[in-house]
């Protein structure tokens, strides 16, 4: 697996390695995780931290290059961002999440046969440009292209070297490829927000322009693809709520074009969508995302202007049933570890629903929505002093009437 958030567990991820480095670890490599290289039990062994940071100039340095023998927070700083035009480099008030690893294949033998060693001496000595079309050759899931996906974030050579591409293609011609204990497309999703996250749409350099343009096409896609892997954005733990942060993520970061926000409000995306908020466990920081995603595509109008189709919450309750929508949210809302910051977005949602949607309130009112967001509030009020009133209560008023 390529990620576990915000827990402390020791964790690996599966493999493929070549039959000689199998044959190898059978003949005694006393590489710490031979069990799970040899086995491919599906263990972790990288961490991203979600981040929030508001940019500032003064964050940036002049190095941004990525080493991969240097996996820490340092390698995947902000600091590392200095290209013209990233999102994070430019001077705003507005806040910004984006994907870090932290620790990606933290093996720390050095052996010959170790594939992270293998995989970290391999892109060390490459190019940009050279590491992205070997990738293009290699397997989605292989070590070596998850390093690749990685480098994206810090280095723009490799999204200017075609990298975005590679992942498309992967994705979009591997419908029903994912057969093992985790799908095919994790590296790719991640891989699509690292090339996407970095650019400002509205400042950026023409090639970056271009790198986008030719990647928001494929949204119909690659939710499809996603959508025949279904089941891998079910599971109840933290490697699930990973799964379903990094889809929505990639969504949100679609919809900085309009166009293809736009044709965004299908059945299908709404459904992928609202599940990977509605299922993302309550008191996981990366819910907050996924609400923020659906938001942003069901606001009646955005900063540009722009409205969805007329019918789009009509298309909305065709992907997911009232109850079903009724129950989830109640269940969030009476959760004790709910943090503020999600609450607040779970709640812009159900207002924006109740204000843009008549046949929506009686079934919110009959599901008893109102009262349980009137005591979430009142219970992070209690547990959390500083959390912004001025933000949060003007949007329960709605709740309490």
């Amino acid at each position: 697996m390529p990620w576990i958030l915000f827990s402390n567990s020791s964790a690996e991820a599966p493999n493929d390695p070549s039959q000689s480095m199998v044959a190898s670890v059978f003949l005694g490599s006393v590489c710490r995780r031979w069990r799970e290289i040899v086995e491919a039990t599906p263990r972790l062994w990288t961490s991203i931290a979600i981040n929030t940071y508001r940019s500032d100039r003064q964050a940036t340095t002049s190095s941004g290059s990525f080493h991969p023998d240097q996996f820490d927070l340092k390698a995947f700083s902000l600091g590392n961002l200095t290209a013209d035009g990233d999102r994070f480099n430019q001077d705003s008030a507005m806040q910004s999440e984006y994907v870090k690893l932290e620790n990606v294949y933290d093996c720390p033998c050095t052996l010959p046969t170790c594939p992270a060693f293998i995989a970290k001496t391999r892109l060390a000595n490459m190019q940009p440009r050279q590491a992205v079309v070997a990738a293009s050759r290699d397997t989605p899931d292989s070590i070596f292209f998850g390093l690749v996906a990685a480098a994206t974030l810090c280095d723009p050579r490799y999204r200017r070297a075609g990298a975005g591409k590679v992942f498309v293609d992967h994705l979009v011609s591997g419908l029903g490829r994912s057969t093992g204990v985790r799908p095919h497309w994790e590296y790719l999703v991640m891989g699509i927000i690292n090339v996407l996250a970095p650019i400002l749409p509205s400042d950026a350099e023409r090639q970056d322009v271009a790198i986008c343009q030719s990647i928001y096409p494929f949204h119909s896609r690659i939710v499809d693809t996603l959508l025949a892997d279904f089941d891998y954005l079910t599971q109840k733990d933290d490697v699930g709520d990973s799964r379903r942060f990094l889809v929505a993520k990639m969504l949100l970061l679609f919809m900085d074009d309009p166009e293809t926000k736009r044709h965004m409000c299908k059945e299908k995306t709404l459904r992928l969508l609202v599940h990977c908020w509605l299922e993302t466990s309550p008191a996981c920081t990366m819910r907050k995302t996924a609400a923020g995603t659906v938001l942003e595509l069901l606001v009646r109008k955005d900063s540009c202007g722009n409205s969805p189709p007329p019918d789009y919450l009509d298309r909305l309750f065709k992907a997911v049933q009232v109850p079903n929508f009724v129950s989830r949210i109640n269940f969030s809302l009476k959760h004790k570890n709910l943090p503020a910051e999600t609450l607040h977005k779970e709640i812009s949602i159900l207002r924006n629903l109740t204000e843009s949607w008549l046949p929506f309130s009686p079934k919110l009112l009959k599901g008893s929505v109102s009262k349980q967001v009137v005591a979430a509030v009142r219970r992070i009020l209690k547990n959390d002093p500083q959390m912004d009133k001025h933000k949060t209560l003007p949007r329960v008023e709605l709740f309490i009437q």
